[in-house]
């Protein structure tokens, strides 16, 4: 039996295929491939069923404030005593680009390490230590403060205004505060010299902000760019090309790693498409007044305040209540709640140039916080090619969503656009046998068994599943264990296992034939690549 993916011509253009629609708004995906998945032979039924997964990897909806928000650059402390006069001091942080600790005694010289265990002698009276993280671009996290009273060979108290150090359940991937792009960045632009007249770490972020403003105007680029700040600004001050606002948000977060500022991207939409317009999901967010269209600006951390808050660059603003920066959720919470009046604008002095209305800032641009995304990774100079995990925060007003129908988010320029990006949620997506190798699903990354389940209107006969594995980094990622099943008498029964341990690019699993209305491709704990055993990974499913 051939493959149902192979054939004499084994890609068409996809971009032959696609609305006009997309094609206007994405000129350069001209030559992604699409599978020829039938040939004069095969009649592929995967193309008229409709696919369920159980998770995905890509899209993440969670009430989680404490995942979205985690604190950053903080030393936690833990005191037990170790003997007479003596304490032991444990430290533990969640500073991303640790590089080590800096401490001192009782306001002595500053010392350093990467000792996460110190003992401490103490002396009659009040005994002081202080601690901080460093990260690998030298930027410094608050200071821990512990004091012990020590009187008559007895501790009598500790004060100790602790630090925070548990990472998100979800990692967060961040780039290389060292990357040789981000040192450049830093050094061609005289980076520490445009935010040194900042007295606290929000004025330095504004200086940051006003600056890449200045740089040039909103425009719609000819192509879209990769996410690389080197690239764009070597574009704008050559005065060849204009971005918008994904580009501005993607040159200020690199730059503030560039200074050690942990910086990531937050996408806005003011709702979510109803349904596809033409079958595939395409042209809703590119119509005039569309419910879903969407804005991309930043948040960065600000260890003085020990908060996250909002920086749009494009719009050359941030926004405050009662003197405090806010982040996302906190401008979300104020729209869902009707108190848009207690949010205070604070504008840029290029705010102007996009500023539509008396009450464009106070009313207009807050309910782009209708939904709001975190994108879950920062390194997109290390990696321009890999999946993202895409965090969008759900309340009782705020419904889940699913980006790209579904997709693992491989990384690409346009993924952020005005093309399908926000559906209702459902365990349902067309990714699998849409006919596009191009696109992928992924699983959620945990411990279960991960399945994609199959299902056509009336009973189909089958003996063959043709698997077309996912393609990153020049690399397929097959499973290495997979079952099929159908079902019988309302439970699943395994009639197919296939094991491979080396790199596949698909695989074609043959069984008896059966007739069935619905069969699941199961991947069990475990079972996947040897890079990501906890994921399943595919591009297409076909059946015959």
């Amino acid at each position: 039996m051939k493959p149902i993916f192979q054939g004499s011509d084994p890609y068409k253009r996809w971009y032959d295929l696609v609305p006009a629609t997309l094609k206007s708004h994405a000129p350069e995906w001209g030559k992604i491939p699409r599978s020829d998945f039938d040939s004069d032979e095969l009649v592929n039924l995967s193309r008229d069923a409709r696919v369920f997964v159980d998770s995905f990897y890509g899209t993440i909806n969670t009430p989680d404030l404490a995942l979205l928000y985690p604190i950053l650059n903080q030393v936690e402390v833990n005191v037990k005593q170790a003997g007479e006069g003596q304490v032991q001091l444990r430290l533990a942080t969640h500073t991303p680009g640790f590089d080590h600790f800096s401490w001192r005694f009782d306001s002595l010289s500053w010392q350093s390490g990467l000792d996460t265990a110190l003992c401490w002698t103490l002396h009659e009276g009040i005994n002081r230590f202080e601690v901080q993280s460093v990260n690998k671009a030298g930027k410094q996290g608050r200071i821990t403060n512990l004091e012990i009273l020590f009187y008559g060979a007895e501790i009598t108290e500790i004060k100790l205004d602790n630090g925070h150090a548990d990472p998100p359940g979800t990692p967060f991937l961040w780039e290389d505060f060292t990357h040789p792009t981000l040192v450049r960045l830093r050094e061609k632009y005289s980076l520490d010299d445009i935010i040194k007249s900042g007295e606290t770490d929000l004025e330095r972020a504004i200086l940051l902000r006003d600056w890449v403003k200045s740089l040039w105007d909103h425009d719609q680029p000819i192509f879209s760019p990769p996410w690389n700040a080197e690239y764009i600004l070597d574009k704008v001050t050559k005065h060849i090309e204009y971005f918008y606002c994904v580009h501005y948000s993607v040159v200020y977060m690199q730059l503030c790693m560039a200074l050690g500022i942990p910086a990531r991207l937050i996408n806005l939409h003011r709702g979510i498409c109803d349904a596809p317009l033409d079958g595939r999901g395409y042209g809703k967010e590119t119509k005039e007044e569309a419910p879903c269209d969407e804005h991309v600006l930043n948040e960065v951390w600000l260890d003085d305040i020990s908060k996250w808050a909002v920086i749009d660059v494009d719009f050359d603003i941030h926004y405050e209540q009662d003197g405090q920066p806010l982040n996302a959720y906190e401008i979300h919470e104020l729209l869902i709640t009707d108190r848009l009046a207690d949010l205070q604008p604070c504008e840029g002095p290029l705010a102007y140039k996009l500023r539509s209305s008396d009450d464009f800032y106070q009313l207009k641009l807050p309910v782009y916080y209708t939904h709001f995304c975190i994108f879950w990774r920062n390194n997109h100079i290390s990696d321009s090619e890999g999946p993202t995990q895409i965090l969008h925060f759900v309340d009782d007003k705020t419904p889940p969503m699913l980006w790209w129908q579904g997709e693992d988010l491989r990384h690409r320029p346009q993924i952020i656009g005005p093309i399908g990006i926000s559906w209702p949620y459902s365990q349902q997506t067309p990714v699998l046998n849409d006919m596009n190798a191009a696109s992928h699903w992924a699983s959620a990354e945990t411990p279960d068994p991960h399945w994609v389940e199959l299902v056509w209107e009336s009973p189909k006969k089958i003996s063959h599943v043709h698997l077309l594995w996912a393609k990153c980094w020049g690399k397929y990622f097959n499973s290495r264990h997979i079952l099929i099943q159908s079902k019988h008498n309302e439970e699943w029964q395994t009639i197919a296992e296939h094991h491979a341990d080396n790199e596949r690019a698909m695989d074609l699993i043959s069984f008896s034939p059966i007739e069935t209305d619905s069969i699941r491709i199961v991947q069990p704990i475990n079972g996947g690549s040897l890079e990501y055993p906890q994921r399943l990974w595919l591009a297409e499913v076909g059946v015959n």
